[in-house]
């Protein structure tokens, strides 16, 4: 169990898209699945569970608890989205995250929200900060563009899928190891696949959504560092 919770920090480390696992508890490939595909919904309420992050927005505990519950709530909504045809998964990711932000803004100020959004941006790099549609407008994605994130988020998720089914990838020591570095790897080679789909001007745009870079320390499962994605 404890070689488990140390592979599924490491998965929420590398992609930030899964951020939103439950360390204590294993999870089979279509559960995972649900995370990867449902994460950048998710990454808000995770990053609202890092400490550095409740001090950088100065929350109350009354904010944290709201928060904590609406995390659990948007979670469900979020379970078996593998088991949809890829259009019902979207409407149903595209409900979650509505939802998600209506809570979220009844939770936090304007300002604190705005913040947290930059910061959820620098943790999850381009592919999956890209795929919030709000995001996307702002940075002037044509459909033709989201058309090719959607194929490259696709095709790492069926490369991460297949990574978790492996039972080498699951256990320790070296295994875990060579398993991480593959998972590393994907996801740095679907993030610049990511940026080389926008022109100069949309680069530019995407580092401003980001905001002024988060200083905090990020924590994984008793792992420690600031991670960012730029």
């Amino acid at each position: 169990m404890r070689g488990m919770r140390h592979t599924m920090a490491l998965w929420a480390l590398l992609l930030c898209s899964s951020a939103s696992v439950a360390l204590g508890q294993t999870a089979g490939s279509g559960e995972m699945l649900d995370r990867l595909r449902g994460g950048g919904v998710l990454l808000n309420f995770a990053m609202l569970e890092q400490a550095s992050v409740q001090r950088e927005l100065q929350l109350t505990s009354q904010q944290i608890q709201s928060a904590t519950a609406l995390a659990q709530e948007q979670r469900s909504r979020l379970q078996g989205l593998s088991q949809l045809p890829r259009a019902e998964a979207a409407q149903k990711i595209a409900a979650a995250r509505d939802a998600s932000q209506q809570g979220l803004l009844k939770i936090l100020s304007r300002p604190q929200y705005a913040r947290l959004q930059e910061i959820s941006l620098q943790q999850a790099g381009p592919l999956v900060g890209l795929t919030n549609p709000d995001v996307a407008t702002s940075v002037g994605l044509n459909a033709m563009q989201q058309q090719q994130l959607r194929t490259i988020q696709e095709q790492l998720i069926s490369q991460l899928t297949g990574l978790a089914q492996q039972p080498t990838g699951l256990g320790r020591g070296r295994a875990l190891l060579d398993a991480v570095r593959e998972a590393q790897a994907a996801k740095q080679q679907a993030d610049a696949r990511t940026m080389a789909l926008l022109t100069a001007d949309q680069q530019m745009r995407w580092q401003q959504v980001q905001g002024v870079p988060f200083q905090g320390e990020i924590q994984w499962g008793g792992m420690r560092g600031r991670f960012r994605n730029r």
